[in-house]
């Protein structure tokens, strides 16, 4: 039952504006035409959260914020455990775990919404500048369980970004793009016509057998629907 507007800026990781979506997002919360902040970080890397939350204190040390964690389940998946009530006492604001996936959290992320809505601006709790160090505050809240959970991941990226392999994966994946484009899209293509154009002689048998004139016939099946077949059989493969 409590109305207020909100306003959802671009995501970004940080305020050191390089594109025009930090920019936006900049702009926005220095101009401070706000009650209060939402910002949401992700809990499988959260020590870039608390950076972004320590560059918007930057920006603005007066605008009372709530910090909403997300990707939780993703998190506990890799092994990583967060003391988010130790997270909370150390910032001296809201912390709120979530899990959008399953809506997990949510609940508790509107009360604390709405008691922001309603309440007096400035009685609302919020952090001073460089009151907290990213780093030191993460290794103190974050517990790895896994260690190994990017080893995967680094593994990969080592091999789709390395210098040698990673330019070699770029050009077999052009000239896959180029066989589709080029041949391999026929295949598919001479299914979907021989299916298609099967089905336009059930077609126009099935409507002489009921009586249609043939006008009809010859405007609506061998003009709109050979068309149409016709597109989707050649164009829709290589898209």
């Amino acid at each position: 039952g409590i109305s207020f507007s909100v306003v959802d800026l671009p995501g970004i990781y940080s305020f050191d504006t390089r594109s025009e979506e930090e920019a936006v997002t900049r702009r926005f919360v220095e101009q401070g035409n706000y009650d209060f902040l939402l910002l949401i970080c992700d809990a499988t890397c959260l020590e870039r959260g608390l950076h972004l939350l320590w560059q918007t204190l930057q920006l603005c040390a007066d605008s009372p914020i709530i910090l909403c964690v997300n990707l939780c389940d993703e998190a506990a998946r890799k092994g990583i455990v967060i003391d988010f009530p130790l997270l909370e006492k150390e910032l001296g604001i809201p912390v709120i775990p979530c899990r959008a996936r399953d809506q997990g959290g949510l609940d508790r992320l509107k009360t604390f919404l709405s008691t922001y809505a309603e309440a007096d601006p400035d009685n609302h709790p919020h952090i001073l500048p460089q009151s907290f160090q990213p780093e030191q505050l993460a290794a103190q809240t974050v517990e790895y369980t896994n260690i190994n959970y990017r080893s995967r991941e680094e593994r990969l990226d080592r091999f789709l970004t390395g210098p040698i392999t990673g330019s070699l994966c770029m050009i077999l994946l052009l000239l896959g793009v180029f066989w589709l484009t080029v041949s391999g899209a026929n295949i598919p293509s001479e299914v979907l016509w021989d299916l298609l154009f099967q089905l336009e002689t059930v077609l126009a048998e099935t409507a002489l057998k009921l009586g249609a004139p043939e006008w009809f016939i010859s405007a609506f099946i061998y003009g709109g629907y050979r068309v149409v077949a016709w597109i989707v059989s050649v164009m829709l493969p290589p898209m």
